[in-house]
């Protein structure tokens, strides 16, 4: 089984699949490093045999070439010295004669620089064909070398490779011309016997050059092209493997659901995602669908919608099971695209929302309380954001600026509930200031019912502002009713400090009075003693 990773969709190993001459069925697959192996291997066989071959057919042909041109020249020279001995029986002219010899020669006897001499008893050549060669006149040595007598036989059926007096390599083949003296000398240049063969060997040496370097160029194109291929085999496998590390750590999956087939391919990332083991390549629709939530809508439905064209794209929160049990929640993400032969795949991606679902479950249990506290408390709240943009109000705010139901919807700007307000009439407005603050300002008023409001307005940390209106009423009777009785108290304590003035001084004049009291008694008994 697979190991179904990211780069299994995209990347496999490119195999040349060979059907055997005997089954059908049977296959016999060459992975690409093999294949490069191989094919070197046979271009490197074929031009060592075609190279062998070639050399084997080349010494061979210049074996039989050396024999067809020995026994062309041997052949020749017979007739020409059967011929000559004909003329010198028949008594007619001699040979010497200017042309004399060539009318003797069969046609094509002169061809590949053959030479053809008639030396006379004394070795002195008196005719030779052609006369390009220019040995008229000259001894039978001064062409051959001295030894040639000793080197060669003499009406031989094959010519003897010799050394020319002027060091050029022949073959020469002599003939008696008994019972006449004199004899026939022929005489062809190795060089000129080897010309043609040369000629040969030049083409074919040319063929096999050519045949190397078309076969070099293509085995270079194709190991350059397996090189292209094994160097984008190799990005691919990089791309894909960040692609995997990229689905593993970002709780994502891929899916390439292939329709027709009924197949879908899941990423690694999304087994580990939903706490499944691997266990290939694909998977039917219908493990899939076993899976999903049965208050979900099926899959199916959705792909219909896009096969039909009432769908651009695939975009679906889905809930499915985990292997532990419990429900994931999913968003996948997709669009139909061609895979092979045309047929319709839906390929996209799968994160993992469940944590943002109970991050937003969480925060609108939150709201939702915070709503119902502000609601519920006994002020008037109002909360802008920094945009001037109503966030949140309750219904006391709405109120007391008898607001409408539609004037106090979130986002509503601040100028419109502003126009919709119908403002309280204001009797009297009381700056506080212990709430004179850099990011907020605090104050009373009293309304025209001579209720009294203390608002406090604290600017947010975004840029916003909060507003809370409390009802002081209460505490400002209270306020009026003790300053009442501070003014009553003090009435009373002034009183109070003039009855003890008017105390302070009667007690003063009946201290005077009983001083007086004692010193009249006093005098008296005095009185009293001395007229005793």
């Amino acid at each position: 089984m697979g190991k179904t990773q990211i780069g299994e969709l995209f990347f496999r190993e490119r195999l040349l699949r060979l059907p055997l001459p005997l089954s059908r069925q049977i296959r016999i697959a060459i992975s690409e490093r093999w294949l490069r192996f191989i094919i070197t291997a046979l271009i490197a066989l074929f031009l060592l045999a075609l190279g062998t071959s070639l050399a084997i057919q080349l010494v061979q042909s210049r074996t039989s070439h050396l024999f067809e041109q020995n026994r062309l020249s041997a052949l020749y020279g017979e007739a020409v010295a059967d011929k000559l001995r004909l003329t010198y029986a028949a008594g007619e002219a001699s040979v010497s004669e200017a042309g004399a010899l060539a009318r003797l020669l069969p046609p094509g006897a002169a061809a590949e620089a053959r030479v053809f001499a008639v030396a006379d008893a004394s070795g002195r050549i008196i005719a030779s064909e052609p006369i390009t060669a220019d040995l008229n006149d000259k001894l039978i040595t001064a062409v051959l070398t001295p030894h040639f007598v000793t080197e060669m036989t003499l009406n031989s059926s094959r010519p003897t490779p010799l050394v020319l007096a002027s060091g050029e390599e022949a073959f020469v083949a002599m003939y008696d011309l008994a019972p006449f003296a004199g004899s026939l000398v022929v005489i062809q240049g190795q060089p000129s016997v080897m010309a043609a063969w040369r000629d040969s060997v030049t083409r074919v040496t040319t063929l096999f050059v050519v045949t190397l370097l078309v076969l070099m160029l293509l085995g270079g194109a194709f190991h350059w092209q397996a090189a292209k291929a094994a160097e984008a085999d190799s990005l691919l496998v990089s791309a894909t493997q960040r692609l995997d590390k990229a689905l593993d750590r970002g709780q994502c999956g891929m899916w390439d659901w292939d329709i027709p087939r009924g197949v879908i391919f899941w990423s690694k990332s999304m087994f580990e995602m939903l706490g499944m083991p691997v266990k290939g390549d694909f998977l039917s629709s219908a493990e899939v669908a076993a899976r999903l939530h049965p208050e979900d809508a099926p899959l199916e439905d959705a792909i219909e919608d896009l096969l039909a064209g009432r769908l651009q794209a695939f975009d679906r929160e889905l809930r499915m099971r985990h292997n532990d049990g419990h429900w994931l929640w999913l968003r996948a993400r997709a669009a139909l695209a061609e895979g092979e032969a045309g047929a319709p795949h839906l390929i996209g991606i799968v994160f993992d929302i469940t944590q943002q679902k109970l991050a937003a479950r969480l925060n609108l249990e939150a709201e939702l309380r915070l709503k119902d506290a502000i609601e519920n408390i006994s002020e008037a709240f109002v909360l802008w954001d920094a945009e001037n943009r109503l966030v949140l109000c309750n219904s006391k705010y709405q109120q007391f600026h008898s607001l409408p139901a539609g004037a106090c919807v979130p986002g509503t700007p601040y100028d419109v509930v502003t126009r919709a307000a119908k403002e309280p009439s204001v009797r009297k407005r009381v700056s506080l200031a212990s709430g004179e603050r850099a990011d907020g300002k605090s104050f009373e008023v009293q309304l025209g019912d001579r209720r009294w409001l203390q608002i406090n307005e604290r600017r947010t940390k975004d840029g916003g502002f909060v507003s809370v209106g409390t009802d002081i009423t209460a505490l400002k009777k209270q306020e009026e009713r003790l300053l009442l009785s501070e003014r009553e108290l003090m009435v009373t304590v002034r009183d109070l400090q003039k009855e003890r003035l008017l105390a302070d001084q009667q007690a003063q004049r009946l201290a005077d009075l009983a001083d007086k009291y004692a010193r009249e008694k006093t005098r008296a008994e005095a009185a009293s003693r001395s007229e005793s």
